[in-house]
């Protein structure tokens, strides 16, 4: 007959083992729903910011109008999404076949949200009661911008998705990784 304490010290590895099995599946589905959540954020985004990236390649060639900034203040983040830092908000308003027109839409990659000096020389450079020239979207003229093409602003638009993939990929290689040597371990 063994003793008591030589078959409790046998049974724990194996209680060990099974434990590390099961946090390792567990680490690697949770790896695998973080990945799938990630890249569906990504995706979202992507058809989210096309219409920017859309407006920022169309909006050179678009017919132009004068117009008039009627807007033009500093504001704090945490008015609006309780995030730190400053946006800008710009308005304006344009004729269009008779027909008035207002934006807010300053380029075709708005993201409004930076430093308060940032925000502040944006906002400088369209004080209220400046004559500006907007492009204007020839099929929806309620579509218009002041700055046309490619600005610094679009850039969020491709590196956000690329980052939200990025971090996609590397949760599902760990996911995969973990529950492969799961299997390993099994077999």
């Amino acid at each position: 007959m063994r003793p008591l304490n030589s078959y409790a010290v046998r049974r724990r590895p194996h209680h060990l083992a099974t434990l590390t099995i099961a946090l390792q599946s567990l680490l690697g589905i949770a790896c695998l729903l973080v990945a799938f959540i990630v890249a569906l954020s990504g995706v979202l985004f992507v058809a989210w910011g096309a219409g920017g990236i859309a407006i920022a390649r169309q909006s050179p060639s678009w017919p132009t109008a004068p117009g008039t900034i009627t807007r033009s203040e500093v504001r704090t983040n945490r008015r609006a999404n309780r995030l730190p830092g400053h946006r800008y908000v710009i308005g304006y308003e344009y004729r269009v076949n008779n027909r008035t027109y207002d934006s807010g839409l300053v380029s075709g990659g708005w993201f409004p949200y930076g430093t308060r000096r940032w925000a502040q020389r944006r906002t400088d450079a369209y004080p209220p009661g400046r004559s500006v020239v907007v492009h204007y979207a020839p099929d929806d003229p309620e579509t218009a911008v002041l700055e046309p093409g490619w600005t610094s602003e679009c850039w969020y638009l491709v590196l956000c998705p690329s980052l939200l993939f990025s971090v996609a990929l590397a949760s599902l290689c760990l996911g995969g990784y973990a529950l492969y040597k799961v299997g390993v371990g099994l077999l």
